[in-house]
Formats: structure tokens, sequence, C-alpha cells
């Protein structure tokens, strides 16, 4: 189960706590459709009113294209790795973006080798609390596709945590779980999706639309299924 942001609609919320960086995020998607836009899957913000001052995950212009991004109030600057040709498409995949310091970044894709780096500067506030999930915070480049198992976490994930969640254990299974700020696993129909973590992070609410969908990734027992590297069916 997962949901279906096609609809032009995010989750959004925010967290009770203010964080800073380190910051580390995730989630499984699904691309439906050829992905040359650039698109925002997991936004983490200081406002609901602006992009400024916030990390995320998101897609180039380019079709198989993936990045990890922050953004001071001048510009932004993301770590991307570029994947084989239709690599991914209509399969699952994990996506990581480990946003250590102001000069710093890094993404992971499906599997920590795939993994790219940034060391441009860009300074992001330390009130950063803002959620969203399908769009950018102020509910703009929508992502048109499959998107599960979202998380936060308060610092620098560990390689070996990385590389577990990406080949299919819940955030919430992590050694470093209690990092965790919030954790949304997507997988009911439910349009107040609670926090499934210990963390601060709330219910979220959704605005505008968005479709609850039986495709997930099959994540069972910490073990998932792939099909030679390049996904999950």
């Amino acid at each position: 189960m997962s949901y279906d942001f096609s609809g032009l609609g995010h989750f959004n919320g925010v967290a009770a706590g203010a964080y800073s960086l380190p910051l580390t995020i995730g989630c499984f998607a699904k691309f439906k459709t050829v992905h040359t836009i650039s698109d925002i899957a997991v936004n983490f913000g200081t406002s609901a009113a602006s992009l400024n001052e916030s990390v995320w995950l998101g897609t180039g212009g380019t079709d198989d294209n993936y990045r990890c991004f922050s953004r001071d109030t001048v510009g932004q600057t993301g770590a991307f790795f570029t994947s084989g040709a239709a690599e991914f498409d209509d399969v699952w995949f994990g996506w990581v973006g480990s946003i250590i310091s102001a000069t710093s970044r890094k993404v992971y894709v499906d599997v920590i080798g795939n993994t790219g780096s940034n060391g441009t500067s860009r300074v992001v506030g330390s009130a950063i609390d803002d959620i969203a999930i399908g769009e950018r915070v102020d509910g703009s480049q929508n992502f048109p596709h499959f998107i599960a198992e979202v998380f936060f976490y308060n610092g620098t994930m560990s390689d070996a945590d990385i590389t577990s969640y990406l080949g299919g254990l819940k955030a919430t299974e992590l050694v470093g779980a209690a990092n965790l700020i919030g954790y949304y696993s997507l997988d009911s129909d439910n349009d107040s999706p609670p926090n499934e973590s210990s963390g601060d992070a709330p219910t979220l609410a959704l605005t505008g639309s968005a479709s609850f969908d039986a495709d997930h990734p099959i994540i069972t027992g910490g073990e998932v299924v792939t099909l030679m590297g390049a996904g999950i069916l």
C-alpha cells in the first residue's frame, strides 16, 4: 500500500521540535511515468510558505536523475545520482538523503553504492519543522508518483542503517531508530497518517488530492524482494 500523488496534493504537518543539520530523510518511491521534471517527493523546511531554508529529495530536470537538495535564502544545491536508463522505472526503490552540514550532502538510491555528493555551502536555518510529502512545503513541484515508507531522522544516519533501510528494513527497526523525528509507512487508507515512531512529528493532514493505492514495496521481516538489484517489484 502507498499513496499516489498525481492528484496534485501532499501530506503536511509541523513537528513539535525545531531541528537543524545534520538531518537524514528517506522514502520508497515508484515512478508511474518518465520523470523529466524537477519534482519534490519529501521536503523538510522552516516554513510552509517558502522552500527557503529547507532540505528535500527530488528528481532533476533529466530522466533517471535523483537528488538530495538543501536551500538557503539565496539558492539551492543538490547531490545527485544518475542511474542507467529506465533502471528504476515502474519498480519500487529506496531513496535516502543525508544533509550532514552546510557543505556536505549525499544521496543514495536503491543501494548504498549508488550515491552522489556535493559540498557547496548552503546554510539552512536552525528551526526546521515543516513536513511535506508529495510536494514541496508550499504546495508546488508536485511528485506525481507513488510514495511509501517515509522517514525524517535527527542526525547523520549510519551507513549500516542506510543499507538496512534501502534493503527493506522498516525505519522503526533501525539501530538508530531512537533518532527518528517521524516515520510514515502510508500503508493504510488514511488521509491523516499518524507518526509511527516515537519522535515528535505530528499526524499529517492532506492538502489537495492524493489517492491510496494497494501497491507497496514488499517489506517483511526486514527483507525485500528485488529483481537484479533494480528496485522492488
